[in-house]
């Protein structure tokens, strides 16, 4: 199991909305905002679902789960206040911009 620090979980987060806010609001496949991160980049997949988990249930993206086993066709979007941490209107601990 891959041990990540607080911080790093943070910038994922962060990286993950901004990553979805070039879509302006639109649906994308789950596996078009996975294919935006290098293993290089210090941001473990295997992290991935408990970031989504964790933005979705902060209200922050809207996730359509299309299948519980398999997420490859699994769509996402960002939502207004998703956008608004974006922006810097409004602000999270667990996130970082």
């Amino acid at each position: 199991m891959h041990n990540i620090d607080v911080r790093t979980k943070q910038v994922f987060r962060g990286e993950v909305l901004k990553e979805l806010d070039k879509y302006q609001g639109d649906f994308v496949k789950i596996n078009v905002i996975k294919k935006s991160f290098s293993p290089t980049e210090g941001l473990p997949m295997s992290k991935f679902k408990s970031v989504l988990n964790y933005l979705n249930d902060k209200g922050y993206i809207e996730w359509n789960k299309k299948d519980l086993t398999n997420t490859d066709d699994d769509l996402l979007r960002i939502t207004a206040r998703g956008q608004d941490i974006v922006d810097g209107l409004e602000s999270d601990l667990g996130i970082i911009i």
